[in-house]
């Protein structure tokens, strides 16, 4: 293996990880926690749902290009090295998780784009990916601004009408 398909295969395999991550963090936040509204288990089902395509795309460009997963790279022990565990005590701190961790992910795709490593297809797939994940991130950070409205309900995440 020359030494861009090994970085080829180093920042497809951390891209891999990272969301594996994710996808279980999700998972887990669809089934443990029980502050967070159905709206917003219903919104973590599906982005686990989104994260794992994304993992099978990812899978292709390695078999596609002959490449096997090698340990962790530079990308995903950066984005390791500063993941935090927060509390799920209430439906902030979950959303202050999942904002947290969509916004590591986006730094990690940032990274690999930045790499040069990347064939024309890999590229495009990790672009529509990142493109994906900075909705993702935003419909989070939303969810989370809502947090801090006055009348917002904690177990519900629509804005209650103040009465004057």
């Amino acid at each position: 293996m020359n030494s861009i398909q090994q970085e080829f295969s180093e920042i497809i395999g951390d891209l891999i990880r990272i969301n594996k991550i994710r996808i279980e963090c999700y998972y887990k936040l669809t089934v443990e926690d029980n502050e967070s509204s159905d709206e917003l288990k219903e919104l973590f089902e599906y982005k686990a749902i989104k994260v794992q395509n994304n993992n099978e795309e990812l899978l292709e460009l390695l078999t596609w290009n002959d490449s096997l997963p090698i340990p962790p790279g530079r990308i995903f022990l950066d984005w390791n090295k500063t993941k935090k565990m927060l509390s799920s005590e209430n439906g902030k701190a979950v959303l202050s998780f999942c904002e947290w961790g969509e916004e590591a992910a986006l730094e990690a795709y940032k990274s690999a784009l930045i790499s040069g490593a990347l064939d024309p297809i890999a590229r495009r797939v990790i672009m529509d990916q990142k493109y994906s994940l900075q909705s993702s991130h935003n419909q989070i950070k939303k969810y989370l601004d809502l947090q801090d409205l006055p009348y917002y309900s904690s177990n519900s995440v629509t804005y209650k009408s103040a009465v004057y």
